[in-house]
Parts: structure tokens; C-alpha cells; sequence
């Protein structure tokens, strides 16, 4: 899209500001021409002397790596699933005791679990420094206030 479309477009743009007979089209022109040269040796020169050949190497490498491994996902996730049931086999671990609970039940043991370790949270410790604020505008500890 870009190599037959978008490229060509552009040439036939900047073609046809030379040749519409004005000053202002022809400079612009020239304008345009002189930053594209600019962008493809600086593009040069970056892909030569600053790495850039390297850094694209990488990041198909890591694109490539990264392809791969969605691609095995599925398979890696079977092995792990039956390496998981050999080893509680084999340590004679029990199998999930949430299929016995009813989805209500667990609904509720949740609900219940939740609040508690949120009243749990709000209930300030007792060596916690309590502060409260001056005429002045600064916070004072309640160590200060009685003195």
C-alpha cells in the first residue's frame, strides 16, 4: 500500500508543484525535496553508523520470540496442566473442595471474607500517631496538643 500508492502519490505531488508556473508552488517544491533528502540520509546514516541495522535485527528477533510462543501456548498450558496432575498425584494432594460447594454458598463465604478484610483495614492500630491541625494551619501529633 505504501510502495504503490502512498510513495507515488507523493512523487506526483511534489512533480506537479514545479510545474504549475509559480514561484511560491516551485519553493515549496524545492522545500519538499530538500527534507526528504535530508530524512533519507539521516535515515542512512542512522542505519549505518548508529546501530539501526542492530536494533531492527532485534526487534524482529523479539517479535519473532514472541510469535512462537503464542503460537505453542496452548500446548505448553496441556504439558503444565498434566505435569500439575502427576505432581498432586504423586504427593497425594486432595483435588479441589470449592466442587463441593454450591455457587451461592461461595458467593457468600466471598462476600463475607471481603467485609472482613475491610473492617480489618479501617480499624486504625493503637500505636498509630493520631494528628489533627493547628489554628496555625500544621498538623500536630496528640503528644503535642496536651503539652
Amino acid at each position: 500500500l505504501v510502495m504503490f500508492v502512498l510513495i507515488p502519490l507523493i512523487l506526483f505531488g511534489i512533480s506537479s508543484l514545479f510545474t504549475q508556473n509559480s514561484l511560491g508552488f516551485t519553493i515549496l517544491g524545492a522545500l519538499l525535496v530538500g527534507i526528504i533528502v535530508f530524512g533519507l540520509a539521516y535515515y542512512m546514516f542512522w542505519w549505518k553508523c548508529r546501530g539501526g541495522a542492530t536494533k531492527c535485527n532485534d526487534c524482529f528477533e523479539r517479535r519473532q520470540a514472541k510469535q512462537v510462543v503464542m503460537r505453542t501456548l496452548a500446548d505448553d498450558m496441556d504439558y503444565m496442566k498434566a505435569k500439575i496432575d502427576a505432581l498432586s498425584v504423586h504427593t497425594g494432594l486432595p483435588d479441589d473442595d470449592d466442587a463441593d460447594i454450591e455457587d451461592g454458598e461461595q458467593e457468600a463465604l466471598l462476600a463475607k471474607k471481603v467485609q472482613t478484610d475491610m473492617q480489618e483495614t479501617a480499624i486504625p492500630s493503637p500505636s498509630a500517631p493520631v494528628y489533627s491541625y493547628a489554628s496555625s494551619g500544621e498538623p500536630q501529633s496528640e503528644d503535642e496538643m496536651t503539652a
